[in-house]
C-alpha cells in the first residue's frame, strides 16, 4: 500500500485588516504498522516522560490538551535528567500534529495538577 498517512493543516488568522489563510494536505507512506500510543495521559505540575509503548520508530504524533483551563508544555528530553526545555505549548482544547524525528524521550508538564492530554504516536 501507499499513502497510508493523510495529514492536514489549516490556520486562519483574521485581526482587523490582517488576514492569513494556510491550508495544506499531504499524504505519505507508513513503513511500520504500529502506533496510536499512549492515548490519554494525566499530566501534573512535575515534568513527566511519556512512554511511546510499542512504537518502533516514531513518525507522526497527534496531541490534544483535554483540560478546560490548563496549559501544557512539551518537548524532547535533552541529556539524562528530566529537564524540560519546551518547544511547544498547548492551550486548553488545542491540538498539535507533527512528525517526530526519532524515539527521544518525550516530556510534558502542566501548569495545573491532573491535566488530561491525548497523545498518539505512530510508526514511521
Amino acid at each position: 500500500m501507499a499513502n497510508e498517512y493523510t495529514v492536514s493543516a489549516n490556520l486562519r488568522v483574521e485581526k482587523g485588516d490582517f488576514n492569513y489563510n494556510y491550508n495544506k494536505t499531504k499524504s505519505s507512506d507508513q513503513t511500520g504498522k504500529g502506533g496510536g500510543n499512549p492515548g490519554k495521559v494525566i499530566v501534573g505540575t512535575a515534568v513527566e516522560a511519556v512512554s511511546l509503548g510499542d512504537v518502533g520508530s516514531a513518525g507522526w504524533c497527534v496531541m490534544e490538551n483535554l483540560h478546560g483551563t490548563a496549559l501544557v508544555d512539551w518537548g524532547p528530553q535533552v541529556g539524562t535528567s528530566l529537564t524540560l526545555t519546551p518547544i511547544g505549548e498547548l492551550h486548553p482544547g488545542e491540538p498539535a500534529i507533527f512528525r517526530m524525528k526519532h524515539n527521544a524521550n518525550f516530556l510534558v508538564q502542566s501548569d495545573t495538577a491532573n491535566t488530561g492530554i491525548f497523545i498518539a504516536v505512530f510508526d514511521k
